[in-house]
């Protein structure tokens, strides 16, 4: 009961420093400057980072809301290539559709978590989604309509990762609740493809490859091969929002060790309404299609 009143005695000034983030009004000249330079970041390394943007108070209260939902949640692992499609022999021994490599994780879906959590109340609050909108380009951004992906946390317990690989949209927004022991570091390759909003199309269901994202083979296959020279480390903490172009921009979280899980929220917010992932994709990173 003491948690269910703090919940609900917490106003959104509560949980996002709003004086350092002056997300609430977009016309002022402290949030267009905010705006400016997350838009010159992301333009320059493709990511951006805000760092204490939840109050450390509310960091606590999320904690407590997530950690007992990890046991209803879904033990993802896979091996995979960058693209999460099949190996393809077609392609010489080498090649970056061919390399293969482990993920595991923890992946808690949208409709595991409470209308009334913390977390929800950030990631439905409409002045992130309208600032959000302002720093990636869209005129507008909305939730995404998927029940399971629109609002989901990763835990990654020791000895987990998640594979180098791109994502299905356009941008990810996520939120670090909290970090591990060792391990559990986001790295990026900027712009490894070139920014193409355009070939969004219909949705989040679809990988295209090569000539369809003018695609760099020869960095890909560089990185995948472990030259470190093109990759950045993405420095977090507890409560850093992160955004990054995540569908051209290849990326990874490496191996968690030590008792303290790494946990991190993903905000999915789409250019247009009515987004959704098809049955395959739930299942392969939610165990289930409903």
């Amino acid at each position: 009961m003491a948690v269910f009143r703090a919940v609900n005695s917490l106003t959104l000034e509560g949980i996002i420093d709003l004086d350092r983030y002056p997300i609430q009004d977009l016309s002022s000249v402290a949030c267009q400057a905010l705006i400016a330079r997350c838009q010159a970041e992301l333009t320059a390394t493709a990511g951006c980072c805000l760092p204490g943007f939840l109050r450390s108070d509310a960091l606590g209260i999320i904690a407590s809301e997530v950690a007992p939902l990890l046991d209803k949640g879904f033990r993802h692992t896979s091996e995979h290539n960058v693209y999460f499609v099949n190996d393809d022999p077609s392609y010489p021994a080498g090649h970056p559709r061919r390399f293969l490599q482990q993920s595991a994780k923890h992946n808690i879906a949208g409709d595991l978590i409470a209308r009334d959590a913390l977390i929800r109340r950030v990631y439905e609050y409409d002045a992130l989604r309208t600032f959000l909108a302002a720093v990636v380009g869209e005129a507008q951004l909305y939730l995404q309509s998927d029940p399971l992906s629109s609002l989901n946390v990763m835990i990654y317990g020791t000895g987990d990762r998640f594979g180098w690989h791109f994502d299905r949209t356009p941008y990810s927004v996520t939120i670090l609740l909290q970090e591990p022991d060792a391990g559990g570091v986001f790295q990026y390759v900027p712009y490894v493809r070139k920014r193409r909003t355009e070939d969004y199309g219909g949705g989040v269901n679809e990988q295209k490859i090569g000539d369809a994202e003018d695609e760099d083979f020869d960095k890909l296959a560089d990185v995948l091969g472990g030259s470190p020279r093109h990759v950045v480390d993405m420095v977090l903490a507890p409560g850093t929002m992160s955004i990054v172009f995540g569908r051209h921009s290849l990326h990874r979280v490496t191996e968690v060790a030590g008792p303290n899980p790494r946990v991190m929220a993903i905000l999915a917010y789409e250019p247009q309404p009515g987004v959704v992932f098809n049955d395959e994709t739930r299942i392969r990173f939610y165990g289930r299609a409903r």
